[in-house]
C-alpha cells in the first residue's frame, strides 16, 4: 500500500469557503480512498463514506460516517483476514486556531485546512477489535507441529502435557466408558 499525499487531499479539504458562510451552512463530501497507510502507520484497503461539513459560530462540525476495510491477523490461525470497520467522527473544529480550549482540540488551520487524517485513523485503531477471527469456526493451528488445523489434520499426539491434567483426562476417560 502506497501513501500517496494527492489521495489523502480527500481527508483534507479546504474548508475556507464553509468558514465565511453563516452559521448552519453545511455541504457534504464524499469520500473513496483506494488503499493507503493515514497517521501513525494505519493501513487501509480502502476508505469510503461521507462527510458533512457545518459551518459553526467555533469553526466547523464534521459528522461523518465512513467504512474502512483494514488488514488484521486471525487470533487463532494467524492468517490474514480482511475486516470492515464502520467509523463515525462527530467532532467540531475550532478556527481561529487559537480559540481552541485545549491541546487535545482539533483546530483548522489558519490557511483553512481541515485535517481529518489524523482524527479518521484514530477512530480506526479504536474501532478495531482486539481479538480477529478470520471465521467463527477458525480451528487455529497445531501447537506441536505448527500445522494450519483449516487447512488440514496433523498426524500429532493429543495428550495432555500439563501433569496436572492427568487426574481429569482419568476421570474423563471413566466417564466415557461408562
Amino acid at each position: 500500500m502506497m501513501s500517496n499525499r494527492n489521495q489523502l487531499q480527500e481527508l483534507q479539504p479546504n474548508v475556507g469557503f464553509l468558514l465565511r458562510e453563516a452559521a448552519g451552512y453545511s455541504r457534504v463530501l464524499q469520500v473513496n480512498l483506494p488503499a493507503t497507510t493515514l497517521a501513525d502507520a494505519v493501513q487501509v484497503e480502502w476508505l469510503r463514506g461521507q462527510m458533512k461539513l457545518t459551518s459553526t459560530r467555533q469553526g466547523v462540525w464534521v459528522d461523518s460516517e465512513l467504512e474502512a476495510a483494514i488488514l488484521a491477523d486471525c487470533t487463532r490461525c494467524l492468517g490474514a483476514h480482511t475486516l470492515t470497520l464502520a467509523i463515525q467522527l462527530q467532532e467540531l473544529f475550532y478556527y481561529p486556531p487559537s480559540s481552541a480550549r485545549g491541546p487535545s482540540d482539533y483546530v483548522v488551520t489558519e490557511d483553512g485546512i481541515l485535517d481529518l487524517v489524523g482524527p479518521v485513523a484514530e477512530q480506526i485503531v479504536l474501532r478495531s477489535p482486539l481479538r480477529v477471527l478470520c471465521r467463527p469456526d477458525c480451528r487455529g493451528f497445531c501447537s506441536q507441529c505448527g500445522q494450519n488445523l483449516n487447512l488440514g489434520s496433523c498426524d500429532c499426539e493429543d495428550k495432555a502435557t500439563d501433569p496436572r491434567m492427568a487426574v481429569l483426562r482419568e476421570l474423563q476417560e471413566r466417564l466415557s466408558d461408562e
